[in-house]
């Protein structure tokens, strides 16, 4: 009932498991204010894009976060509607590659669908452990705050 009542709202409905989640009524499942989206740590995950935006009938966006191993989602263009990514944090965080992030970036870039670099997590480009913070969001000399109109 929220969703219907904030249609100034942006919804954002995140699974890891897709062919279980979403079980919500039709009108919603359709409406502007909605963006189903799955999260996909690595290529082993990439299954997860096809199984929403069929499930949902329309594009998802992608959540690369936090990103453990590089994400590839060639010619699937057609079924995302934004990216996300990041690195993790907290104590047991895992590095991320640099070449990972960009490789997303320039596949994002080069299909048209918005790009946003959330944060490198608790190690920089160097793969150095420095902290959440000191890492910051920079990637390449620039924040990529982009969002699906």
């Amino acid at each position: 009932e929220t969703i219907r009542f904030t249609r100034a709202l942006l919804w954002l409905l995140l699974t890891k498991r897709p062919g279980r989640a979403f079980v919500v009524p039709e009108d919603i499942r359709r409406a502007r204010n909605v963006l189903p989206g799955v999260s996909v740590e690595s290529d082993e995950y990439l299954w997860r894009i096809d199984e929403a935006a069929q499930r949902f009938g329309r594009k998802v966006f992608v959540s690369a976060e936090p990103l453990v191993g590089p994400v590839h989602p060639d010619r699937r263009e057609a079924l995302v509607a934004w990216t996300i990514t990041g690195g993790a944090s907290g104590p047991q965080a895992r590095r991320a590659r640099l070449g990972w992030f960009r490789h997303l970036r320039d596949w994002s870039v080069a299909n048209g669908i918005p790009f946003h670099f959330k944060q490198w997590g608790e190690f920089d480009e160097h793969m150095v452990r420095v902290g959440r913070v000191r890492a910051g969001r920079e990637l390449d000399g620039r924040e990529w705050n982009e969002r699906p109109q």
